[in-house]
């Protein structure tokens, strides 16, 4: 997580916060769905 500054304020770190939150979940979703093996049907 990177550091905010005190000029940043909270607003401005929480919105960093999300995104990085938002940016790791959809990596963990992609790596989970790389290891799920596709349904004949889905394809």
């Amino acid at each position: 997580m990177e550091h905010e500054e005190p000029a940043d304020g909270a607003l401005g770190a929480h919105l960093n916060a999300v995104q990085e939150a938002y940016f790791d979940f959809a990596h963990l979703a992609q790596r989970i769905e790389s290891r799920v093996p596709q349904h004949p049907r889905a394809a």
